[in-house]
């Protein structure tokens, strides 16, 4: 999915990006923080057993694209459940609303928790070889899921959004229903859709090159006032995640200032959620972000990396255990975007 598109932006691309030193859940969110978190998808989430580890990890990261790409080293053969988890996305009345193909009716609408929609394109390549994605869609209502609540309605967890949405064609009885435990309003549903996506992944002998490609649906950050931005001061929590400096905030307010068409972004990808054991070491790490535009200003942390292209920044350590999310702040243009 694209980002979202801001009323209001600037005219140079900026980025900041980094390794998230302190864990989200340290401490207490704001809206914005919990807005960043509610974006991410998260994983690969797996517990390597003795006689398994990781070679070599590399994480490249753009306002449109993210791709997670390990190099494993086994001892002997193993198995080992893999998970990734896509954000929970809406089924009606907002911009970042998810629905079904083109084409799709109530038949698929109602089959979306055992053929769900990929809504974010993952893929996933097991030694240059595609995987066949096996998943589960389910409604969540509030953090409770109320899949079995709907299907056994015969309602469909999602639409065509090319067609008019179907609730009102629902018999009377269900959508007294829906309404009574608040799951439709105004003519439009109150709840979410959700995949999660597992496989089986068989270690051999050897190396084994696991491979994860994403479009991440990049948050627009648009509750920004020019003269009180407080997240992005010395002390606040953008500038702690992102690891900004003096000479970032002043080009920030230079160049929102001009009166140019700025956009900000903000991209999450969480490596290890709360509850899941940390991140597993890495011999050789590297992490790459892409800016699109060469005239830009750029900061992250760790502070030693290093320009690789006229677009692209790169930090790489050997021997790290990465952080449990990856973090980055995109200031984009009108015309800081690539043409596709």
């Amino acid at each position: 999915m694209s980002p979202r598109r801001l009323a209001a932006g600037c005219g140079i691309a900026l980025l900041s990006a980094c390794l998230q030193a302190v864990p989200a859940e340290a401490e207490t969110a704001t809206p914005v923080q919990a807005a960043i978190r509610s974006n991410a998808v998260e994983g690969p989430i797996f517990t390597l057993p003795a006689g398994i580890r990781i070679t070599r990890q590399d994480i490249t990261m753009n306002p449109r694209h993210v791709t997670l790409s390990y190099v494993f080293q086994a001892a002997q053969r193993h198995t080992v459940p893999f998970r990734f988890e896509l954000p929970e996305m809406p089924v009606d009345a907002s911009p970042d609303v998810v629905g079904l193909l083109d084409g799709g009716g109530m038949a698929e609408g109602l089959a979306a928790d055992s053929k769900p929609v990929n809504y974010m394109n993952l893929s996933v390549h097991v030694n240059g070889a595609p995987l066949m994605l096996t998943g589960r869609g389910r409604a969540l209502q509030d953090g409770q899921d109320v899949t079995r609540i709907l299907l056994d309605a015969g309602v469909p967890l999602l639409y065509d959004l090319n067609h008019e949405a179907p609730w009102s064609h629902l018999p009377a009885q269900t959508q007294a229903m829906l309404k009574a435990r608040g799951l439709l309003s105004l003519d439009a549903a109150n709840w979410n859709y959700q995949v999660r996506y597992t496989w089986d992944q068989v270690f051999e002998p050897g190396e084994t090159r696991v491979e994860i490609h994403y479009n991440p649906d990049a948050f627009y950050w648009s509750d920004i006032n020019l003269d009180n931005f407080p997240p992005i001061a010395a002390g606040g929590w953008a500038n702690r995640t992102y690891c900004l400096d003096e000479a970032w905030r002043r080009a920030f307010f230079r160049l929102a200032g001009s009166g140019a068409a700025y956009e900000l972004y903000a991209v999450m990808h969480v490596l290890a959620p709360k509850g899941a054991p940390p991140p597993p070491a890495a011999a050789r790490y590297s992490l790459k972000v892409d800016k699109y535009a060469s005239p830009n200003l750029i900061a992250f942390c760790p502070a030693d990396a290093k320009k690789t292209s006229p677009s692209t920044f790169t930090w790489q350590a050997r021997n790290v255990t990465p952080g449990r999310t990856v973090d980055a702040l995109f200031f984009m243009g009108p015309d800081g975007w690539p043409d596709d």
